[in-house]
């Protein structure tokens, strides 16, 4: 029932908040009959496909994110209407977790990507934004840039220094990346994450999230939170996916 009634929040917020229930490439859902039966069971199968979009708006609340920041080390942005993504010595890193994504049983996902719409461009020497999955659960009233959790003096990596470790806090290998030379204020930022999504569907208990960051020394900018007073340029997770239907023709005269 939980899965069900996350499934129709989900649909209903994107349309509420103009995130809508689309294809990727903004044509309405479509669902292909190609048959692939009858079985001996004289049941034959349509395949349907469809796109949600979550995001944070009307009753659902799954959206969570905060903004790490090298200049306020000993500080928590959870409640920020933005956060920032910056390279350099005291720069910006970010968490950002979608939480049950549910789908139905049986479903294959195609594709699945996120859209971090930028609030201000920053600086110069732009670079590419990584989505890196993160290793462990992190409370993100708490996260800060020098710990893991604040409240416990609890700093991040084996090392306990400042900042997530690759291999430690979060995956080496990025889930998703996109040079950011070419974003600008209002512009969307689109980061594929395709496998992330399908390991967080079939281990809903290892969804801890995503670190957003960018290279020592490069700029990226400033991008619109799930608490932004601007609900449609919140972050979005759009989820493609395809399932099989069985069916049972009507009877032939």
């Amino acid at each position: 029932m939980k899965a069900m009634r996350f499934l129709v929040c989900a649909v209903w917020c994107a349309a509420a908040c103009g995130c809508a229930v689309v294809e990727p490439a903004g044509e309405p859902v479509r669902e292909a009959t190609a048959v692939t039966g009858p079985s001996a069971a004289n049941v034959v199968y349509k395949t349907v496909k469809r796109t949600i979009c979550l995001m944070q708006a009307g009753d659902y609340h799954g959206v969570t994110d905060v903004d790490m920041n090298g200049v306020y080390a000993n500080e928590n942005f959870y409640y920020g209407d933005t956060f920032e993504v910056y390279g350099d010595e005291v720069g910006n890193q970010a968490l950002l977790r979608f939480d049950e994504i549910a789908l139905p049983a049986g479903a294959h996902i195609e594709e699945a990507f996120i859209m971090l719409t930028m609030e201000r461009k920053a600086g110069a020497n732009f670079g590419i934004i990584y989505a890196h999955r993160m290793l462990h659960e992190s409370d993100f009233q708490q996260v800060t840039w020098d710990y893991a959790d604040l409240a416990n003096s609890v700093k991040w990596g084996a090392d306990s220094q400042a900042l997530p470790k690759a291999g430690v806090d979060y995956e080496a290998e990025p889930a998703g990346t996109i040079d950011s030379t070419g974003i600008f204020a209002g512009d969307a930022a689109r980061i594929d994450v395709t496998d992330a999504v399908g390991y967080w569907v079939e281990r809903p208990d290892k969804n801890y999230g995503l670190l957003l960051r960018t290279d020592r020394g490069k700029m990226v900018g400033v991008f619109h939170s799930s608490e932004s007073p601007n609900v449609g340029s919140r972050p979005r997770l759009y989820v493609t996916y395809t399932l099989q239907i069985a069916i049972t023709p009507s009877p032939q005269d």
